[in-house]
């Protein structure tokens, strides 16, 4: 079963110039749309924007999701394409171009940790995830690459090992890490990507924290964990980054009213929040720690990677290296003149390096 989307064909007869243009970030030609009539007045620079991603959609996407085979990923495409926010250059290209922002960025922005955004039940956005781990892949500077893994334990990491080798079907991997419990998401979402490294033989690793661990921060605080635990914990938590408390109520606020919350019980919520990313964080710097010509791809939610100052700045502290960031956002999408754009008011500047758009729905062909 391959996922894609519809093809979009720029409308014959519209009257209106065709001028070709090189881009040179995903060396594509992309055709840019225009009115010259108009090109003076405020409404046609708004045009000439929008005409601007028409162009950048007629460039394609680099990837389809199969299940069946995940080699297509470095061939395949989305008929229906994405667009990507690059926030160095401030302009967006089509997810083509991945391949070109790593080369381009590898050594100034990052070296050794991209951080791959997730929402968990969207299939799109693990779509994204499988296209940066292949770009990653194929930078081809000597690295391994690793695939950092929230839905793990670092105690399932020799169980994670048996999957890569083919000494453990996919079913025994879900059974003996107790997926439904320790996860619980659907894990045919995740399928393509756990193939695509055991055919490359990428070695999976597992980052978050035991669920023991959050059942009792959550009941009881950080303070409250039994002293059997606490000699766990990883070192320097840090809960005083007052613009990550802000971002986390305001996540909070998306499914509760913030009001009606028990400040006890909205700080407790905290604590297990700043230990995710504390204890993931610790996980990436102790693999590419023991193994220093190593790359990881930390696949992390969304969550904890919007803003750095989560996920990301946890692990620049503990690894002393930034990480490159990579967020997907699902939103509405509208139709105009034949072509498909993201209904978005302008594009999210400072929540990651790459800000990837993408439709909400996913249409089966």
């Amino acid at each position: 079963m391959q996922i894609g989307f519809l093809p979009c064909v720029p409308p014959a007869g519209s009257g209106r110039t065709q001028i070709l243009r090189r881009n040179a970030l995903c060396d594509q030609n992309v055709r840019l749309r225009f009115n010259q009539t108009r090109m003076s007045s405020a409404k046609s620079v708004a045009l000439s924007r929008r005409a601007a991603l028409k162009g950048i959609s007629a460039a394609g996407l680099g990837l389809c999701f199969t299940t069946s085979n995940p080699r297509t990923a470095e061939a395949r495409r989305f008929s229906q394409p994405d667009f990507v926010y690059d926030a160095k250059s401030g302009s967006f290209v089509p997810p083509s171009a991945i391949d070109t922002l790593l080369r381009r960025d590898y050594g100034s922005r990052f070296d050794r940790c991209i951080v791959a955004g997730e929402i968990h039940d969207n299939m799109r956005t693990h779509a994204a995830q499988l296209a940066i781990i292949d770009s990653a892949r194929r930078l081809d500077d000597g690295k391994q690459l690793i695939v950092g893994f929230e839905q793990f334990y670092r105690t399932h990491d020799h169980l994670l090992d048996l999957y890569v080798k083919g000494l453990l079907s996919v079913n025994s991997l879900l059974q003996v890490t107790d997926w439904e419990n320790t996860w619980g998401v659907d894990p045919k979402l995740y399928l393509p990507i756990f193939e695509y490294c055991r055919i490359y033989g990428i070695p999976m690793r597992g980052l978050n924290v035991p669920r023991q661990f959050v059942v009792h921060v959550n009941r009881l605080g950080l303070d409250g964990l039994p002293d059997e635990l606490k000699e766990f914990l990883p070192d320097n938590i840090d809960l005083s980054n007052r613009a990550h408390y802000e971002h986390f109520v305001q996540l909070v606020q998306e499914g509760h009213d913030i009001h009606e919350l028990d400040p006890r019980i909205l700080r407790r919520y905290y604590e297990v929040q700043v230990l995710w990313e504390e204890w993931m964080s610790q996980s990436v710097a102790m693999s590419l720690g023991s193994k220093p010509n190593t790359r990881m791809v930390a696949l992390i939610g969304s969550g904890h990677v919007e803003g750095r100052f989560g996920f990301p700045d946890r692990i620049e502290k503990r690894c002393n290296e930034r990480p490159y960031t990579i967020v997907p956002r699902p939103v509405p999408w509208v139709r105009d003149e034949g072509f498909s754009l993201p209904q978005i008011s302008g594009p999210e500047k400072n929540i990651a390096d790459l800000v990837w758009y993408m439709k909400r729905r996913v249409d089966f062909v």
